[in-house]
């Protein structure tokens, strides 16, 4: 629960959590899992002034460079959102 999280003074996080089905139909239940979740712990790194360490995909490069699937477009955006709040 995020919500529980911000109780606590915390150091590091670690975020290896995503569906990560590559046949998952359900987009907006990956992305709401997958970025909408990973925007809210940067909120928490941001208000604990903590590094964030995540795992990104090579699902999110596909063919052509463009995600073949809903996993890895959320990936690319979760990529993309870190990128902006990298500094």
């Amino acid at each position: 629960d995020l919500e529980m999280l911000n109780q606590f003074k915390i150091k590091k996080i670690f975020h290896q959590a995503a569906i990560s089905s590559t046949i998952n139909e359900n987009n907006k239940d990956v992305i709401r899992t997958n970025v909408n979740s990973f925007l809210s712990i940067i909120e928490i790194a941001k208000k604990n002034k903590c590094p964030l360490y995540y795992a990104s995909s090579s699902a999110q490069y596909g063919n052509d460079n463009k995600p073949e699937n809903i996993y890895g477009f959320s990936k690319m955006i979760m990529d993309n959102v870190a990128k902006s709040f990298q500094n």
